[in-house]
Order: C-alpha cells, then structure tokens, then sequence
C-alpha cells in the first residue's frame, strides 16, 4: 500500500511526458513544410527540400538563401523556429529566398503527415523502463535495487521527452535541458551502481566524497554537452 502513490506518481509523470511528446509532435507535423536548414556566414541556407513536401510544391530549392518568411527577417535557426510558431496547417506562407543571385518569392502552405511508426515503437522502451523501475520499487530499502530504479526511472523519462519540433523554441529549449539533466544522472547513478556490484568496494567505506564526485561527474558532463549544444544551434 505504501508503493501505491509512488508507482501511481511515476506512471502519471511519464504518462503526461507522453501526451505532450504525442501532442507536439502532430502540432510539429503541421507546422513542417519539408525543409532541412543550416546556418551559414551567409545566412539560412536550404541544404535539402523532401521530394512532394510542400516545400517542394510551392517551389523552394536546395541552396536557397532564405531572407525571410511572411516578412519576417531570417538570419539564424532561431529566427526561422520563432517565424515557424505562427504556421498553421494549410495556411500559405511567403518564403522570401535568393537563388543564383536573384531574389523570388514562394508561397508553401505548412502541413505534413505525421510519422506515426517512430512515435509508436518508441512507446515500447519507455514501457519498457517504467516497467522495471515498477518492478524494483518495492525492494527500495535496497542500495542496489533502488539505484536500478532510479536509473530505469531517468532512462523511461529521457526517452519519454518531445522530440525535436518545428515552431517551438521554447519547449526545444527544455526538452534538451532536461535531455542532457537525465543523461548526466544515468551516468551518476550507473557509476554508484558499479561500485556496489555484487557488494560495495572497500575502498568506498568511508569516502562518501566519491559517490558525490559520480553525480558531479556525470552532471558536469551533462553540462558540457547541454552548452556545446546551445552553442551549435546558435551558429558560434
């Protein structure tokens, strides 16, 4: 009875991780036009345009400079993310773009179907891990057992998080924050995990410092990639 409102909490937690994964990712699919982009020293340049998007269909190209979309200025990614949470799923959208040293206009109406598959079969891992930290829950008084579960805890959550969307800087923004969080928990708890296994290291009686040194290690490394992240998105 004790377990009751921890594993319902947990399953609550992931279950609403899912629904905004599911939720963001068709209001993505909607927003998309079927673009991949990089930010160059000259601008945001379309490095390749999916066969019968409506990118395609309302003629944009690969190597266009994109200046700017519905009139506003497009300088780097997070110009084109903050333009794209305006899109709405068939309304047109004037992409202003330079080809061959000409400027034109194209006119793209937003809107791609939703790749369902990737959606479904990710669902089973993040089962998966709930599972087996529902499973070792009950043991929680055990050192071992409890740092399986919070390890399978971190994993189901990461795994559980919304994927990279188009038009939503803000929740990209979080969902990475958190993405490399969980990632430097895992390695914290997987290094704990190792110094116990099949029963504590004699060297760690008494230096608790150095469990507390897994988590800082593994946070810092969660850290250094969060920032090198960031710094790729921005173009530095």
């Amino acid at each position: 009875a004790g377990l009751l409102l921890p594993s319902a909490g947990l399953i609550l937690l992931v279950a609403g991780l899912l629904y905004v994964q599911f939720h963001e990712a068709w209001a993505s699919a909607g927003r998309r036009v079927g673009i991949v982009i990089r930010t160059t020293d000259k601008g945001v340049v379309l490095v390749d345009v999916v066969a019968g998007s409506p990118a395609q269909r309302g003629g944009l190209r690969p190597g266009d400079l994109l200046v700017s979309m519905d009139g506003a200025p497009i300088v780097k990614r997070g110009d084109y993310d903050e333009a794209a949470s305006r899109f709405a799923r068939g309304r047109p959208v004037a992409y202003r773009v330079v080809r061959d040293g000409a400027a034109l206009t194209c006119t793209v109406t937003p809107g791609m179907p939703l790749a369902w598959l990737p959606l479904l079969t990710g669902l089973l891992p993040v089962l998966g891990y709930l599972g087996l930290a529902l499973l070792t829950l009950p043991q929680w008084q055990e050192q071992r057992s409890r740092l399986l579960a919070l390890f399978s805890m971190a994993v189901a959550f990461e795994l559980a998080l919304p994927g990279s969307q188009v038009g939503n800087p803000a929740l990209d923004a979080v969902t990475t924050w958190a993405f490399y969080l969980l990632t430097g928990i895992q390695i914290g708890v997987e290094l704990h995990l190792a110094s116990v296994i099949p029963a504590p290291a004699r060297w760690l009686s008494g230096r608790r410092w150095i469990v507390v040194g897994y988590y800082v290690l593994g946070l810092g490394l969660g850290t250094v990639e969060l920032v090198s992240d960031v710094q790729e998105q921005a173009g530095v």
